[in-house]
């Protein structure tokens, strides 16, 4: 379950690099980097499912921060359902961030 938040803070270094990479104009890089991010988004949505409740809430920010629209109906749900304030209060920042 750490394993997992620490996922959500090592996708941020990712974004610098895709900069790097455009203005550098590979884009062989860059097609293969965007796999990469579009993989991640995916394991953060699934991280908005886990049974920590910190867990949860870093990936309500990760979805915030990477503004992953695929989310929302996810973040909605938690912003609803979650039994842990934290992360309902987190997850309505994040739904704001991502219905914009």
């Amino acid at each position: 379950m750490l394993g997992r938040s620490i996922l959500v803070l090592a996708v941020l270094p990712i974004l610098n690099l895709f900069a790097l990479l455009m203005l550098a104009g590979h884009i062989a890089a860059v097609d293969l980097l965007l796999k990469h991010i579009e993989d991640a988004d995916l394991r953060i949505m699934d991280c908005l499912h886990d049974d920590n409740r910190v867990v949860r809430a870093a990936a309500c920010l990760a979805c915030a921060k990477l503004k992953i629209s695929d989310a929302l109906d996810d973040l909605l749900h938690l912003r609803r359902n979650d039994a842990i304030t934290d992360v309902r209060s987190t997850a309505e920042a994040a739904v704001k961030v991502t219905s914009s």
